[in-house]
């Protein structure tokens, strides 16, 4: 869509136009909310990987964007920190029960 500069597509079924889809919708179906960026980030990153216990960095995310909160002991615990949460995947893999699950609410 974006290489033909194509905004929306039709939806046909059975030779009828049934609706019309948009760049938006196809991004927002494949895109984690807010509140599961934010849980898996304080779950995974901070939990699991680096062990940081929890309250010691505080996570909060709007519209897509993280912003972290805290004091760690090093500069270099700090980068770490920064790269992980910037590996952190904002979509949602279709592949999986979860994501699947995720993209069929999302079309409710």
């Amino acid at each position: 869509m974006c290489e033909r500069r194509v905004n929306r597509l039709p939806v046909v079924k059975d030779d009828k136009l049934i609706g019309i889809v948009t760049r938006a919708d196809l991004v927002r179906a494949f895109t984690r909310g807010d509140e599961e960026i934010e849980r898996k980030i304080e779950d995974d990153v901070l939990g699991r990987t680096l062990r940081i216990e929890k309250g010691r960095v505080e996570v909060a995310v709007s519209r897509g964007t993280v912003r972290l909160e805290g004091v760690l002991h090093t500069l270099s615990d700090t980068e770490l920190l920064e790269r992980l949460v910037g590996r952190v995947p904002w979509q949602v893999d279709d592949r999986s029960r979860k994501g699947r699950r995720a993209l069929e609410e999302a079309a409710r």
